[in-house]
Formats: structure tokens, sequence, C-alpha cells
């Protein structure tokens, strides 16, 4: 006789049992979302479990909603029990398994995710979850759920019909008891693990940034006498030296042999092959055998919130953080709710809590500081309350520890803020901006965040705000005017200004660290605030609105050339510090039309001149339909369609990355999730 018997989802020993889901559970169903949708949650109160909270082998708390008593006595048929396992069973988050916290009971499930309830007499609950999230199992509900005709869904039937192999109830515990153990050491060697990290990174700085490596008598070098000499990079002790890091290495780059995701598919094997953020798969064979220290070239792109398409299917508001690996071509969704309209979790100030999070918006600002840290602010969205307005929150993300932490502004929308016009220059715990969307952000050498005017619920000014990060507070440091003024072109002056309705305008930040922008509010002018005066001055394009723009041949830069009157353009600065512009839309003076346009724009500052590099030739009559060809192949001839809002990077080797964008008409508006690359 066997040891193994055959099944649907692969071989189990031939001596364990097995049986339909159904026969061997008490439960077995899904909730509803509550009379009255999202606007009927509460800021407290029973817990709703919806798909977001549902990851394989995790309970997330991010977007955990609440609703009142009574609600959910009208849902008291899905209530959450501990032992309970939890399904998802629609969306792209199909399949997806784990069991609740014991915190968050009592708790309801909505209409998204089913609730298992074993018959613990007969089948362990730890051990139902690790079977169906096993890949047998989770590769069967995977192709259950994409059998329909529509969009991803499991039924109740099937989940019924599933069936379950299982050994007598001990050996379900001793395995389940083992595998537990397991998830416990994992998530202690990962807090292990962050822990080194951050003493090494306190080491490192402390010995390589501030100089307070022990002297040969033990004691810190800087801080005990060591001598300091002068250096193109500052201060640094005496003997050593700055040079190139090819000078003292020797690069390997040339042999690199990228590979697709596909291909790693069809070339299975046992050797690691790296990504430039971790390893991406295993492989057939090796290029490299020897110490090697790795750098991820391409970089890491991330990308959070907008206006878009849940989990659902039902359109608005996100909160989801994604990164990119520009080497592997491979998404990673890494926090956030998967549904839209998701409303902000405020915890204390300053505090960072595993629980809160940002609300779900769309034009909010961005940074990424040099310790590993995205911040957000503002934009347009959900506060607290589950209300929708204009936002002036700050939010830090920590990417080694996955947290977000709460660091100023209102839990409540349309905040007027405080600070403006008062005290120039003064940092303050009262100070903040006022709720806006649509702002320009940079950082500083010092690591500080700058922030630049935007659109605000009853007035657009032109003011910068600078939040001090060691000090943790907002200053105003100039700027109350709402109208642009233009006094001579070129000439830097403190009595000039672009003024505040700039919220649609493309922005860059060059080498030097001075902030330009360009166009907006149906504007072609082009500006550069200089980063230690904060004045402005009018570099080019027109004082009037609607302006056509003009252009001579592609790829030679001219001083007559100009581009169009643009909206919401995305921009790049490439590795020689030349500002780059693509696509955008306008709006037209008559009947309110709009265009959007696919036309690829380079500024050379150390000439002050435009180039039109790439274009489809249609000039601006409607919407430029684009050419894609073949995915991952570059052509002279491939071209991204017409479109304005779209994300933008630029990676270390100077290539120049594009995603998603908008484009049609205000009653169809056309979403894009198409990822281009642009070398030069």
């Amino acid at each position: 006789m066997s040891e193994w018997k055959e099944s649907h989802v692969g071989k189990f020993p031939s001596y364990w049992d097995y049986c339909y889901l159904k026969d061997i559970c008490t439960k077995i169903g899904s909730g509803a979302t509550p009379r009255g949708g999202k606007e009927a949650y509460h800021k407290s109160g029973i817990s709703l479990i919806r798909s977001q909270n549902v990851l394989d082998f995790t309970f997330s708390h991010s977007g955990l909603a609440f609703i009142d008593k009574k609600q959910a006595d009208e849902l008291s048929n899905v209530e959450v029990f501990e032992n309970d396992v939890l399904l998802n069973i629609t969306g792209d988050s199909v399949a997806r398994v784990c069991q609740p916290d014991k915190e968050i009971l009592p708790a309801r499930v909505n209409q998204h995710v089913m609730i298992i309830r074993p018959d613990i007499s007969r089948l362990n609950h730890k051990f139902l979850k690790y079977s169906l999230v096993s890949n047998r199992y989770k590769n069967y509900l995977l192709n259950y759920a994409s059998s329909g005709a529509t969009r991803k869904a499991i039924t109740k039937t099937m989940v019924e019909e599933i069936e379950i192999f299982f050994p007598e109830i001990t050996e379900q515990q001793k395995i389940a008891s083992i595998l537990s153990s397991l998830d416990d050491k994992i998530e202690l060697n990962n807090q292990i693990n962050e822990t080194l990290e951050e003493m090494a990174q306190t080491l490192f700085k402390r010995w390589f940034v501030d100089f307070e490596f022990p002297n040969e008598d033990g004691f810190p070098y800087k801080s005990s006498g060591g001598e300091m000499v002068p250096s193109e990079l500052g201060e640094i002790p005496k003997g050593w030296e700055v040079g190139n890091l090819s000078d003292i290495s020797v690069i390997f780059d040339f042999m690199r042999v990228p590979l697709s995701k596909n291909e790693r598919e069809k070339r299975k094997g046992l050797y690691p092959y790296y990504g430039a953020a971790s390893i991406a798969g295993f492989v057939d064979d090796y290029l490299f055998d020897g110490d090697y220290i790795l750098l991820g070239e391409d970089g890491i792109f991330w990308l959070f919130g907008g206006y878009g398409l849940g989990d659902s299917s039902s359109v608005g508001f996100l909160n989801d953080l994604w990164c990119f690996d520009s080497s592997s071509k491979e998404w990673s969704w890494i926090s956030g709710a998967s549904d839209v309209n998701t409303p902000g979790k405020y915890g204390l100030s300053q505090i960072s809590s595993v629980t809160d999070y940002p609300g779900a918006r769309k034009n909010s600002c961005g940074w990424a500081d040099d310790d590993g840290n995205l911040w957000v602010f503002g934009g347009y969205g959900y506060d607290s309350s589950g209300n929708k307005g204009r936002l002036n929150d700050l939010w830090k993300y920590e990417i080694s520890s996955g947290i977000w932490t709460w660091m100023s502004g209102s839990t409540s929308k349309d905040s007027l803020g405080s600070g403006l016009g008062e005290n120039s220059e003064e940092f303050s715990m009262d100070y903040v901006p006022s709720a806006r969307m649509g702002s320009h952000g940079w950082i500083d050498n010092e690591g500080d965040l700058w922030l630049f005017s935007g659109s605000g619920k009853e007035k657009n000014v032109d003011d910068i705000w600078k939040f001090d990060v060691s000090k943790k507070q907002w200053a105003w440091m100039r700027g109350n005017s709402a109208a642009p003024i233009y006094n001579n072109l070129g000439i830097t002056s403190k009595d000039s200004t672009p003024g505040g309705s700039r919220e649609s305008s493309a922005s860059w930040v060059d080498q030097e660290g001075n902030l330009w922008i360009f166009g907006g509010g149906n504007r072609n002018d082009l500006w550069k605030l200089d980063k230690d005066s904060l004045n402005w001055t009018w570099k080019g394009g027109s004082s009037e609105t609607y302006s056509g723009g003009s252009y001579s041949d592609l790829g030679l830069y001219n001083s007559d050339n100009m581009p169009h009157s643009m909206n919401d353009s995305s921009s790049w600065v490439d590795l020689e510090g030349k500002l780059w512009l693509f696509g955008g839309h306008f709006t037209s003076r008559i009947g309110g039309s709009q265009y959007y346009y696919n036309t690829l724009w380079c500024y050379d500052i150390s000439i002050n001149q435009w180039a039109l590099i790439k274009n489809d030739g249609r000039g601006s009559a409607g919407t430029s339909p684009g050419t894609y060809g073949t995915l991952g192949v570059s052509s002279v001839d491939n071209l991204p369609s017409g479109r304005s809002n779209g994300a933008s990077w630029a990676d270390s080797t100077g290539k120049l990355w594009f995603w998603g964008g908008v484009n049609g008409n205000w009653l169809n508006m056309y979403k894009h999730n198409d990822m281009w690359m642009f070398e030069h």
C-alpha cells in the first residue's frame, strides 16, 4: 500500500483523513457592509473586518473600520470568534488567509471576507489556517477564483466543497505548534535584525559622518581634539583622502545579465538572483562567486495614494503604499488599504504606532530623506472622521520598520493652520501650514523639508514653509501673495513671485538645491527660487495665460522654444542637471475642452533654453494616442499616450521613469497604470 494518496491539490500521507470543508466546520459565510456604506463607519466601536485587514498569516490593523452596536446587531450572524479562520473571497486580494487578533474582538466581517469556523474537536484552527495558506491550497483557490467570467471571486459553495486533508487531532496540534513556533522565531529574528541594523547605522554615522571613531587612546577622534583638514567635501580627519570609488575597487557592472521575471521562471535553480532591493528569485547558474558589495543601481521607486480603483473595483481615494523595483521590474504592495476612501487613523502626535496611518488622499506632497524615511503632507482626501476635504497633516513612514508616524497638522479636514504672516523663520509647535492640495516639496542639504504653495479651500498663496526634522516644528519662511508678479525677465527680485495658484505646476529641484516650477493654471511660465535668498526669478515663458508655445526641430535647443501652456505635467532632473517635462493637459479658453499631450521637453539650465525631444506630430489636436510597441523592448517609435498627473522618477543611472496618469474629459476620465522608461 502506498504511503501517499493523490488529491486535486497534491499528495498527502495515506493515513490522513479527508472530507468537504462544510462537513467539518460549524460556520462558513461572509458578511455585509452596514447600511449607509463607508459613511456609516465610526471612529471607535465594534471592529468591522474588511479585505485590507486580511493578509497571508497576518492580521493587519491598517484601515480597520468600526461600527456601533446597532449596526453590529444587524450583522450578528457574522460575528468573529478567536479561533475563526478568515478568507478573502473577492478582488486582487482573493485567497489571502489569516486569523483575527484577539485585541480587535468583538468583530464582524463585510461581504469581501468569509468566516471559516472549524469544529475544533476534529480540525485544529491553526492547522486549517496553515493548510489554506500553503501553496497547494493557495493555487487551488486562485484557480477557482479566476474561473468566473468577471472579477476574481470565491463563492460560499466553492469553499464548502473544498476537500481538506488532515491527520488525527493530536498530530494536527503538533504540526500547528511547530509552524506557530517557526512564525514566532521569524518575527523575533526580524525584530533582532531591525535592532542590529539601527545599531549599525548609528555606529556608521558616528564613525564616518561625525568622525567620532576611536583614536589611538580609545577616545572619540573629533571631540577629543583630532586634527581635521579641509577637503572638497568639507572637513575630514587628517590622513584621510577624497577620491572616486573606482580608485579603490573594481566595478563588475559590465558582467551583469538582467533576467526578466519570465526568464527567471524558465531558469529556476539554486542560485540567488539579486534585484535592486532583495533576492528576486533563484536561477540555474551564477556569474559571481566570492565576496562582493551589492549596490542597487537602478533604484527603488515609491508610490503613495491617489485617485483610482480599489480592491472592490470601486473608484475613490487611496492610501496604499507601493514599491517598484526597477531592476526586477516588479511592484510590491507595502502598506495601506486595498479599497478606497479609508479614513486616517491618528494616535499620539510624533509617537510611532503600528496602528496609525494616513487617510486616503490625492495630490499630496511627498519627500524621501537620506535616513530611509518617506514623508507625506496634506492633499485632498479623508480625515480621521471619514470627512472629505483638504488636509494639512504631516506623516513620516519609516521604511525599515514599516511604521507610519503622524508628525503634525490637524486630524480634521480644511484646517486653516497657523503662523502664516506672523514671525518669519520662527519655528513653533503651534505653527502649521493651512490645509491644501498640490503643493511642491523639496529637501535641503540639512535634511529639512520645504513646502511651496498649493490649492487651499478659500485662498491660494505663494507661501513657503520649512519643517525642521530635528525640532519637529514648522516655520513660515516667506510669501503671502495670491497673484503672480512679473518684474524683469531673468532678474532675481524679492518682489517677483509666481503667485499662489500653482497646484497644477510641474516642479524640479536642481543640483544646487534651487526650486524650479513650470506652468499650471494654463500658463507656460518658468520660475526659479533661490535656495539661499528665497527670492524668485522669472526665467521664461509668457506672463499671460493660454500661451501656445513654440518649437523648432526635434532635439535642438533654441531660445525661441517654449512648451505650450500646460497643467499637471510630469518632471525629472537628469544626471547632467537638465530639467525634463512630459505631457500634461490644457483647458481651452472657450468651451473648457481638455487636450492631453505626450510631448517630451528638456530644459538646459546652463544656456536657459528648451528643446523638444519627442512629439507625435499631432500638435494640440485632441489627446495623443501614443505607440506602445513590445513590452520591455526599447524603440525610437515608442511614446506614451497623451496624459497628465503621472508619477515620475529618475534612477541613479539617469533613466527617466513614468507611471500612470489620466486623460479623457469631464464625463469619461481614463486612468492608466502603465510604466514607461526613457533612456537618453
